[in-house]
């Protein structure tokens, strides 16, 4: 009598096998397919020079970012306070990382985290994360203008404030402090926008708006304004470091927004 043999089926993904072997620590992988893209300064990048060449996803989706000349980002490697490793974007050179890759499928829903700081004041609504739609112009403004498109995270102007944009309609976050850890989330659910700082349980601001990212599109981090010629406005740029970012085309909810709060202090607090 031949011996029948059961053929093993394996989960599809790390956080699927994390969860069929009992769970572990909570990381972004644990977001399973909904993660689309994960940076993070103490893993995946390539430095020439004390710059920023690229930053390999750590989502797996191979969404990688990669440096442009001159504007590449430094890296910190002992970050500016706690010893951990920073990208910083704080001179005018710095501009931004762009995608490699025009494939995010974004959709009616998204979240952006970023682990970030401010470190002076700037004249001008500098981007710690934008995509980009199809519509937008690469090297413009047309994150906040473009219908596809949206400044996901940025600052507000001269003032210590985060924000968030699309079609010049801004959630902002009440006034942060300079030179200090911020755990930044914001949540688009086609109906709202919410950003939450720090407590990622309780929106910090939120602002009726619904629209939808184009399913082909570009991620950068650090972005400045630039003219429509192309060229970099006088102090259009971040003046600030990141340390981790990732987007989801999903809205987190509860349960992943207190995994990702004691997931970021862990990390990096």
């Amino acid at each position: 009598m031949p011996i029948l043999s059961r053929r093993r089926r394996y989960p599809s993904s790390p956080a699927a096998y994390a969860a069929s072997v009992g769970g572990g620590a909570w990381t972004p992988i644990s977001l399973g397919s909904a993660l689309r893209i994960w940076i993070k300064a103490d893993a995946g990048l390539t430095v020439t020079s004390g710059q920023v060449d690229a930053a390999a996803d750590q989502s797996g989706n191979s969404f990688n970012l990669t440096g442009t000349g001159a504007n590449r980002p430094f890296y910190n490697a002992t970050g500016s306070d706690n010893g951990r490793p920073t990208i910083d974007f704080d001179t005018p050179d710095q501009t931004f990382i762009t995608s490699a890759v025009n494939a995010y499928a974004m959709g009616s829903t998204s979240s952006w985290f970023c682990m970030l700081q401010l470190n002076a004041s700037s004249a001008f609504n500098g981007r710690f994360v934008g995509y980009m739609g199809s519509t937008s112009a690469a090297g413009t403004a047309d994150d906040i203008n473009a219908t596809d498109s949206t400044a996901a995270i940025l600052r507000n102007t001269t003032t210590a404030v985060i924000s968030s944009a699309q079609q010049f309609n801004f959630c902002d976050s009440a006034t942060v402090a300079y030179d200090t850890d911020l755990s930044v989330l914001v949540t688009c659910d086609n109906t709202n926008i919410r950003i939450y700082i720090n407590d990622l349980t309780t929106p910090s601001g939120t602002f009726a708006r619904a629209f939808t990212l184009g399913s082909s599109g570009i991620i950068r981090l650090g972005a400045g304004i630039s003219s429509s010629s192309g060229s970099l406005l006088a102090g259009a740029y971040v003046w600030g470091r990141i340390r981790e970012f990732f987007a989801t085309n999903t809205v987190l909810d509860a349960t992943a927004r207190g995994n990702l709060q004691t997931y970021a202090a862990s990390r990096w607090v």
